[in-house]
């Protein structure tokens, strides 16, 4: 048995403290004799963040510049953040810190230099915090607080208020019963203050097993995060204005909030729909994003998927001659993950060439930056809405709302006045298109990425949001609700 074989093996005895362990995997690590594994002050940070002496902090016997912390919660990019700040500060001037990723979300961060992982701490929720489909469970989250919204009518509500009506729902009988999903509804009669009685109904359908950790309350604390957003969203102004509304207006009106995460209707991204007496409200189509997602919309691997997806987003024309070579990399004998990697790499550099030659127009092309923004703008709303009309978007995230209007995008990029350029990365395995601000410092707006899984046989590609276009979006809402109410 090796020296790393036996540290582990000790690792596990009674007799060998954790601080033993961070100890001699520094000892061990000789090509980095310069840097001292800051292992006992991150797992200390992770233990006072959470108030948890008990946290456990393990490091992987194949590569001991990799540490795992088991933290009771799901939504990581907190914690990670945390982590991140620790080792700005303490070793930002000698590395680079970043983020460390899972399927596009945050699960932790660490040092590199150069292209070289240096160390890096990976937090993984605990077996019994551990939400399957975090995506899935918010819907249910953000519909009970929006319902609880109209429940309370015209005063803010606590995290509280939203895990009693989840309580009091799930008092209720699963009206799916023999299938693998649960839908329970809830009624309640409200009384105003003027004698009217307003009925609210709160519909929530999952699958069983999201459902299922939706109303574990041993699971909460993985939700914190989620409650405290979907809580934050419903005292929002915009929330606020729709009940008050409802609650002051003299009449007995019913009020349905609805989170569908089964029927998955084709024609249709909302996630949520509220209902005044039969008809869409304000708030009406919420399309929901969680956690740290920046995906938008997605196609899978067919032809006529990926070359659609960019006529959609930029109005251009993959060129024929990639379709044969690329179909053939699709089909099943014979296909590697290279040879779909190589087809991917060709067809994302004739989508950049043509994206750069539409913004850097010349003769007779004078005018095509400007309708390749009117396009973009047309098909990020289509990632988000479809074909439907009114379609907001609410990402919930580290505690927070962000609500996002893509049907004003067009308005903001110009009003911006931004300077597109499209930016190639097409040196590492999976190809990626990004749309940057070349007016705000090179900010990227969003992103086409492709990606696939399991040697080939999963592949996708993604249009994802990126914080600017983000940060843009939700600035031009606050203000045009703002100019609205003067």
């Amino acid at each position: 048995m090796n020296e790393l074989d036996l540290l582990v093996e000790d690792y596990f005895t009674d007799s060998f403290e954790a601080s033993d362990l961070f100890r001699l995997v520094e000892q061990m690590i000789g090509e980095q004799k310069d840097f001292s594994f800051p292992h006992q002050q991150v797992a200390s940070l992770m233990r006072k963040r959470f108030d948890d002496d008990t946290i456990s902090f393990t490091v992987s016997e194949r590569d001991p510049r990799e540490a795992t912390i088991r933290v009771p919660t799901s939504d990581r990019i907190g914690a990670a953040a945390d982590i991140k700040r620790f080792l700005e500060a303490n070793y930002g001037e000698q590395y680079s810190v970043i983020n460390v990723t899972s399927r596009g979300s945050i699960i932790g961060a660490g040092l590199k230099k150069g292209q070289k992982i240096v160390v890096k701490y990976i937090l993984k929720p605990t077996t019994q915090s551990l939400i399957r489909n975090k995506g899935d469970v918010a819907e249910g989250v953000l519909g009970a607080a929006v319902a609880a919204a109209f429940v309370s009518g015209n005063s803010q509500i606590s995290v509280a208020d939203v895990e009693a009506l989840l309580d009091e729902l799930n008092q209720n009988e699963n009206e799916l019963v023999g299938t693998t999903k649960t839908a329970k509804t809830l009624t309640k009669p409200t009384r105003r203050e003027d004698g009217t009685i307003d009925t609210i109904t709160c519909v929530i359908r999952l699958s069983t097993i999201n459902f299922n950790d939706l109303m574990d309350k041993d699971k909460r604390s993985a939700l914190t995060g989620l409650f405290n957003a979907a809580t934050a969203y419903a005292n929002s102004e915009e929330v606020l204005e729709a009940t008050i509304a409802v609650a002051t207006n003299g009449e007995d009106n019913k009020v349905a909030v609805v989170s569908d995460g089964v029927s998955k209707q084709k024609g249709t991204k909302i996630d949520i729909k509220v209902f005044l007496d039969g008809e869409a409200t304000s708030i009406g189509k919420i399309s929901l994003k969680a956690g740290g997602t920046e995906q938008l919309g997605q196609v899978g691997g067919s032809w006529e998927g990926i070359a659609g997806l960019f006529r959609v987003m930029f109005g251009i024309e993959i060129d024929e001659r990639f379709r044969e070579g690329w179909q053939t990399a699709m089909m099943p004998a014979g296909r590697t993950a290279k040879r779909v990697q190589d087809e991917a790499k060709k067809i994302y550099e004739d989508a950049h060439l043509k994206i750069n030659k539409l913004l850097n127009p010349s003769g007779d092309d004078v005018e095509a930056e400007i309708d390749l923004i009117q396009t973009i703008a047309i098909g990020m709303n289509y990632q988000v809405a479809l074909k439907e009309e009114g379609v907001i978007l609410i990402h919930l995230d580290a505690g927070d709302f962000k609500v996002l209007d893509f049907a004003m995008l067009e308005d903001v990029l110009r009003e911006q006045e931004v300077d597109l350029a499209s930016i190639p990365k097409l040196d590492g395995a999976n190809p990626i298109i990004q749309i940057i601000d070349k007016k705000a410092g090179n900010k990227p707006l969003f992103q086409v990425r492709f990606k696939q899984e399991g040697n080939g046989k999963t592949i996708r590609h993604y249009v994802e949001k990126k914080e600017h276009m983000v940060t843009l979006l939700a600035e031009a809402r606050k203000q045009r609700r703002l100019n609205k109410s003067r």
